[in-house]
């Protein structure tokens, strides 16, 4: 029999065998979401439970909203303010939650405060997941199993099961890249004035608009940052933003003496937990910034393929800030989308990268508690450098 005969038939099993793992893989996760979903309103509906929010990362977005209605707008940057306003259980919290973010993002939240935390918790899930979806949907078209592989990861189903926010800032840097891909400056420089709102996220954006020489982007980036900086100066009001900035500093110190290093997947974090001294883990942090920052921006120069420059950017994104706990992961997994769609037949290095990135929840979480996602930096690096490799050798056709 010649392969002509037997390709169709091999593609039909493939074809069929992927149908078969997604509709179980998304069996699962329904089945695991609505469990959460059930056991959590059972949970704060109990009698014997001595609050009225979970100790989850959402009861500080729920609070600062609360905090927002009462007129209270600089309350969130009290920690014992923000942390009597979350209503959890008094004897719950282990560590000091702290609220790190700029006057927009409360603004956009602040709705969320006229609710009870279970309907705003799942509110913003529902409203976080339906903006990634949007956002993933074109590019994730293009490639076989991708909405699966986004949306059921463990990473997704954690990020909704504590109630943060990387769908929403990783759909704005997916939307922003594919509105680049179309030359649709306006939209691109929309959606990064919006990542301002988790400015650590967006460290290495404006060195790869000016890289690649896509200075329509970069200035309606800015315009659109400029605007918004200066809506919230007028409310609620330049104090915020001075509260800002020093809650920064003094949360940056806390965070240093505290207990996040295993919960970080930066370098800074990963030289942490293994024990460097802070200042050498602050040093090899600014090199590994400095080198992927030099990476990424040689990418977006050359003459790769867009998907292959995008994945870059997902990727070094999350190297250069030395802030950026496992949840970013959501970035990465973005990453992985763009490679995969840049090379029609990855080779078995990309798919088992994918792999790891999609199982490091899994991985961080069940391994050596001490240890926790130090690994994922190694990884990232791995997967900037694997990524540059492919730069060299799939040119924009």
């Amino acid at each position: 029999m010649s392969a002509d005969a037997i390709n169709p038939s091999s593609d039909a099993r493939q074809a069929r065998f992927r149908m078969l793992a997604q509709v179980i893989l998304f069996s699962v996760c329904t089945i695991i979401a609505v469990a959460w979903i059930a056991g959590v309103h059972q949970f704060l509906n109990d009698p014997n439970f001595e609050g009225e929010a979970l100790d989850t990362d959402f009861s500080v977005f729920w609070a600062a909203a609360r905090l927002a209605i009462d007129g209270q707008w600089l309350a969130p940057f009290d920690t014992a303010t923000l942390t009597e306003w979350r209503k959890v259980p008094p004897d719950s919290p282990d560590y000091e939650m702290i609220w790190f973010y700029p006057p927009g993002y409360l603004l956009a939240i602040w709705p969320l405060g006229h609710l009870s935390f279970f309907w705003a918790w799942l509110a913003f899930c529902a409203v976080s997941l339906a903006i990634f979806i949007a956002a993933v949907i074109r590019p994730a078209r293009e490639v076989p199993g991708a909405m699966m592989f986004l949306c059921c990861a463990p990473m997704t189903m954690l990020v909704l099961a504590l109630g943060q926010n990387p769908l929403i800032f990783c759909a704005l840097m997916v939307l922003s890249l594919e509105a680049i891909r179309r030359d649709q400056a306006i939209l691109a420089g929309l959606a990064l004035a919006a990542m301002t709102l988790k400015p650590q996220l967006g460290l290495a954006i404006p060195f790869a608009l000016i890289a690649a020489g896509h200075w329509r982007v970069f200035f309606w980036a800015s315009g659109f940052t400029a605007v918004l900086v200066g809506a919230t100066i007028v409310f609620p009001g330049p104090d915020y933003w001075h509260a800002f900035l020093t809650g920064i500093a003094e949360g940056s110190e806390r965070l240093r003496q505290g207990d996040l290093d295993n919960l970080m997947l930066s370098t800074y974090g990963s030289a942490a937990v293994i024990g460097f001294p802070d200042a050498v883990a602050l040093s090899l942090q600014a090199a590994v910034s400095v080198i992927a920052l030099a990476v990424v921006c040689w990418i977006w120069r050359s003459n790769a393929n867009f998907d292959i420059k995008a994945a870059a950017l997902c990727v070094g994104t999350l190297l250069v800030t030395p802030y950026a706990i496992y949840y970013e992961l959501m970035f990465a997994l973005a990453g992985m989308l763009f490679l995969i769609r840049g090379i029609p037949e990855p080779p078995r290095s990309v798919v088992i990268l994918a792999l790891l990135v999609w199982l490091a929840p899994v991985l961080g979480i069940t391994t050596r508690p001490d240890l926790g996602f130090s690994f994922t930096a190694p990884l990232l690096m791995a997967a900037l450098f694997l990524i540059a490799r492919f730069a060299l050798q799939r040119p924009a056709t």
